[in-house]
């Protein structure tokens, strides 16, 4: 018996640059333009971005300080 198709792969949600601006509290331009210059990753499927679940998380995670006061 094969596997399901991506059985193997862990499902990964994949967000809207419309829903990427929502959670950042951001116009629907300035997400799209962080996304063109890096700033949050995506990947282009067709004519549109989309953003992995598990980037957006990391990307607004506190970092904690190293050797700050």
């Amino acid at each position: 018996m094969h596997a399901a198709i991506g059985a193997e792969r862990p499902t990964s949600r994949l967000l809207t640059v419309a829903e990427v601006a929502d959670e950042l509290r951001v116009s629907y331009q300035g997400c799209l333009g962080m996304v063109r210059r890096g700033t949050v990753p995506a990947s282009r499927i067709g004519k549109s971005y989309r953003v992995r679940r598990e980037d957006l998380d990391a990307l607004v995670t506190p970092v904690p300080a190293v050797g700050g006061r």
